[in-house]
């Protein structure tokens, strides 16, 4: 279960993104732009550590260099997949 200030913060600022992929918004937080922008060279370092799994989304979740395999794969490639 995530915290109190991660749900807050993908309540607030986040809305249906990613923290990869979200954009600075003119009503957040001075501290907000400051995160996003610490994304590029934070995101070199990370390593993904899946756990169990349950909050995975494998097809959507920016997996290579911030894309997803949905972005990445052809449409010939999604026909297949379950679930998108």
């Amino acid at each position: 279960m995530d915290s109190l200030w991660v749900r807050w913060v993908t309540k607030r600022y986040l809305d249906k993104q990613n923290i990869w992929s979200a954009k600075p918004t003119s009503a957040g937080s001075w501290i907000w732009p400051k995160l996003l922008a610490s994304r590029n060279w934070i995101k070199p370092e990370i390593r993904y550590i899946i756990f169990s799994g349950r909050n995975l989304k494998a097809w959507t979740d920016p997996w290579i260099k911030g894309k997803s395999l949905a972005e990445l794969s052809s449409p010939q490639d999604q026909q297949g997949v379950i679930g998108t």
